[in-house]
């Protein structure tokens, strides 16, 4: 099962950096709450932060823009979105809004819908999965557009919204016009509740016990058994972000890591000539080496 393959892949490769001292303990937590919240169906909720005129991590402390890749036509799309979303996260007026990305083979098999709200210098994310064929995507995204501040525009191509920011008129419900596409459920009662917010800290006590079964040197498979056994993982696919991140896994709870431990090529990590660790996108080759840049290619080509 793809959706098991990748829990385990998660767990091995973050269990990985724990143990080396490579990891951010906050951040780890919130990636394994965005991993709890993916494969189970629930709404991840986190925040991002604003400070100098850009939108940073609240865990690091730097600019999320830095991180970007920008490799593809796809990463560039969502890279114009997000230059877009600081924009609006620095300098913007209206409190909320939404960005829709179409289920694609290189991000998830099932849509996403984002939805930002200003607080002071804080944003808060909702990030909500959703399984929607192309028409009922592409009439929940041009009833959010309607309701924009820029409501005259109308989408027929799902992929010509993955470079949008649709900027919420503040005398619009953005609950309800989800409520009417995708049915009144526990998880719309949570929002209004905020009972996601309150609830969140109970998941990152939880991840912090996995977190601190890799400081021990438990064995991913083990580890990952028991996030089944605790029900804290389900079977629903999580996001496979891979290497350097996209907008869309930046997006996505400060995004999940997913560096499996081999493919096609190989191992995932390796080491160049010089000694330094490098890990590349699943499925993929890199050219150079991330530290030094040294060539790292041995003459092969995906």
């Amino acid at each position: 099962m793809l959706a098991e393959r990748i829990v385990y892949d998660t767990v091995y490769s973050t269990s990985e950096n724990v143990r080396a001292g490579r990891a951010n303990k906050a951040q780890t937590l919130e990636e394994l709450v965005t991993l709890w919240a993916e494969t189970t169906g629930n709404i991840d909720a986190y925040y991002f932060e604003t400070k100098n005129g850009l939108v940073i991590s609240p865990n690091d402390q730097k600019p999320i823009i830095d991180s970007i890749k920008k490799d593809t036509p796809i990463d560039r799309a969502e890279f114009e979105f997000f230059q877009k979303f600081e924009d609006w996260a620095v300098n913007g007026t209206q409190k909320n809004t939404a960005w829709a990305s179409y289920t694609h083979p290189s991000r998830s098999e099932n849509c996403k819908f984002i939805i930002s709200t200003r607080e002071g210098d804080k944003i808060l994310n909702r990030s909500i999965q959703v399984n929607l064929d192309r028409l009922e995507f592409l009439h929940l995204s041009n009833d959010l557009i309607r309701h924009s501040i820029d409501p005259e525009q109308n989408i027929f191509d799902p992929e010509s919204l993955r470079s949008e920011l649709l900027i919420i008129r503040d005398d619009i419900d953005w609950i309800q016009i989800l409520e009417k596409h995708l049915g009144k459920g526990e998880l719309f009662t949570q929002i209004r509740n905020d009972d996601d917010l309150l609830h969140r800290q109970g998941h990152l006590d939880r991840a912090a016990i996995y977190y601190d079964m890799m400081q021990k040197g438990v064995p991913a498979e083990e580890i990952a058994a028991r996030m089944r056994q605790d029900n804290f993982v389900g079977d629903q696919s999580p996001t496979c972000p891979p290497g350097m991140r996209t907008a869309s896994e930046l997006m996505t709870a400060n995004s999940i890591v997913y560096s499996g431990v081999e493919d096609q090529y190989g191992s995932l990590t390796f080491k160049c000539q010089k000694g330094h660790t490098n890990t590349r996108p699943y499925g993929q080759l890199v050219k150079h080496c991330q530290t030094c840049g040294e060539d790292v290619s041995c003459g092969k080509t995906a």
